[in-house]
């Protein structure tokens, strides 16, 4: 269903992709959501950071990602 989400939905975005290198090497990439740039061609910046001081890329942060014509 399309339109406005509300707080309480969950939300998912789900990427196939076979990379020639490790998983550890795949996994550090993506956990830096600020690399997303480098392979995905959008507007990303993170709008809301995770409560975890030490990393605020952490559950609970929020980005918006704009590739027109899709805003996520």
């Amino acid at each position: 269903m399309l339109g406005i989400s509300t707080k309480n939905e969950k939300q998912r975005i789900h990427f196939l992709q076979d990379f020639d290198t490790s998983i550890i090497n795949v996994f550090s990439f993506f956990s830096d959501h600020n690399r997303l740039i480098e392979i995905y061609p959008a507007f990303i910046k993170r709008i809301i950071d995770a409560p975890n001081p030490k990393n605020c890329n952490d559950v609970g942060s929020s980005r918006i990602i704009v590739s027109l014509p899709l805003i996520i």
